[in-house]
């Protein structure tokens, strides 16, 4: 896995741009010895390489990377367009109370709105967050002895 990442890396460029992008989702989870490597690659590669770190909680990333850093903030999407984008994924093939009903179980998450309208259209059903929980709960425990 570490070589396809490291391939990613050194060959990966947008179509026309002399530029590689490489984008770390829940960057505010990176260890802080992650954070001091990301730091000098910050350092050797800012000629080639941009970096975009997604993350909800800016102060856990460290004061060195946010000193080269411009953060924008992207306020999560209201129920509207949690709807309209829960109804198109589905082609416009779910109602609009269970459209507002996902979009009330997921509280402004769109990747959660869209993985609940893809259980829906597949189950029939809503995975509420107690629901989850119970199933997390209650996995078979196997001997592995």
């Amino acid at each position: 896995m570490s070589v396809i990442r490291y391939m990613f890396l050194r060959g990966a460029k947008s179509c026309g741009s002399p530029l590689r992008w490489v984008i770390f989702e829940h960057a505010d989870n990176l260890t802080s010895d992650t954070q001091a490597f990301l730091r000098r690659m910050l350092e050797t590669t800012v000629e080639t390489t941009r970096f975009v770190f997604e993350c909800r909680d800016v102060g856990a990333i460290s004061e060195p990377i946010l000193s080269r850093a411009s953060i924008i903030n992207i306020s999560a999407p209201d129920d509207t367009e949690i709807i309209y984008e829960v109804k198109r994924r589905s082609g416009f093939t779910i109602s609009d109370s269970i459209a507002t009903e996902i979009a009330a179980l997921s509280f402004g998450n769109l990747r959660s709105a869209v993985l609940n309208t893809l259980a829906y259209k597949i189950n029939g059903t809503l995975f509420h967050k107690a629901t989850i929980d119970n199933m997390l709960n209650t996995r078979p425990y196997r001997d592995w002895e």
